[in-house]
């Protein structure tokens, strides 16, 4: 992966939706869904995969977000990704943040009503 793709692609003010901190179950692939990891945050339009497996750029997935109960299933792109060395892993970001492409047409309704659920963390 080019370092030019990571970094451009890579920019949090152009987000459309604000992101909820949450650790969820993603299982995800290309062709099948193969791979398994945590995601650290989600919007009702993406979320971000802390993982250093990462896809390039552009790359479609197959996604399913587990909720306590109620996985959904998602079309997703790849809108960045960053790779570090094992070292660094500490210290700096890295991950990919996924573009919900063509969601389940319940999604909204079901990831606003989760979010109101969620306990208040400035309380």
């Amino acid at each position: 992966m080019r370092q030019q793709d990571t970094i451009q692609a890579f920019d949090p003010a152009r987000r459309a939706h604000e992101r909820v901190d949450a650790r969820l179950l993603v299982r995800y692939g290309i062709s099948s869904i193969d791979r398994e990891d945590y995601a650290e945050n989600i919007s009702v339009g993406g979320l971000y995969i802390r993982t250093n497996r990462v896809f390039k750029v552009g790359s479609r997935l197959k996604l399913v977000v587990e909720f306590p109960g109620h996985p959904f299933h998602h079309q997703g792109e790849v809108a960045w990704a960053i790779q570090v060395p094992d070292k660094l892993r500490e210290s700096l970001m890295y991950g990919m943040g996924i573009q919900f492409a063509s969601p389940d047409p319940a999604w909204p309704d079901f990831f606003r009503e989760w979010r109101v659920s969620l306990p208040d963390p400035g309380a």
